[in-house]
């Protein structure tokens, strides 16, 4: 409690890291390529999560719209979106963020998907007893409950660094046609600023 400013500044990096660095020891690499793999093949990503996963999956979903991938986030199951993905026969891949892997929104909506058979991935906590068994895939990170030891920047540190890898493989995947892109997406720009 008599922590002051500069212990904080120098503190906060070191939270990062831990939090990064136990998520990155837990990662199945080949977990991590089939997962792209799916991700390079899906014509639409969608992206679930409640209350802080909400914002954490918006923000994804806004990376991956940046280098041009159809994606969307929810805060519950969407099921008329996810009924016609499958029966239009949409190529779709739905990840489900949560902290413990028992929020009753998200084993909803994984059950839901299951049923439609939309391929899944639970990004949870290590103490997760329950999504992670209905989704195809599962990538456990770093988390705590203790408020004290900032809960929420661990898990949502961890959760970020997962969902950055996977935009950075996308933006790899999709590399030759962002770099066409960017050149006309900045010059647009720049007229429409120009113009306001």
């Amino acid at each position: 409690k008599n922590t002051e400013i500069n212990d904080i500044i120098h503190t906060m990096p070191l939270i990062y890291s831990k939090a990064i660095d136990y998520t990155r020891s837990m990662l199945d690499y080949n977990m991590i390529n089939k997962i792209i793999d799916f991700l390079k093949n899906a014509k639409i990503i969608d992206v679930y999560g409640d209350s802080i996963n909400y914002e954490v999956a918006k923000m994804f979903c806004y990376k991956l719209q940046e280098i041009g991938v159809t994606t969307g986030a929810y805060s519950s199951i969407n099921w008329t979106h996810a009924k016609r993905l499958q029966l239009e026969k949409i190529s779709s891949y739905s990840i489900l963020i949560s902290h413990t892997g028992k929020n009753p929104a998200m084993y909803d909506t994984a059950k839901k998907l299951k049923e439609l058979k939309i391929s899944t991935l639970a990004i949870t906590g290590n103490i997760d007893e329950g999504l992670s068994k209905l989704t195809d895939d599962h990538i456990n990170i770093m988390t705590s409950e203790n408020t004290l030891e900032f809960s929420t920047v661990i898990f949502t540190t961890s959760t970020q660094y997962i969902l950055d890898i996977l935009a950075a493989a996308l933006l790899v995947h999709n590399y030759d046609n962002v770099k066409k892109n960017v050149a006309a997406l900045k010059a647009e720009r720049y007229k429409w600023l120009k113009s306001t």
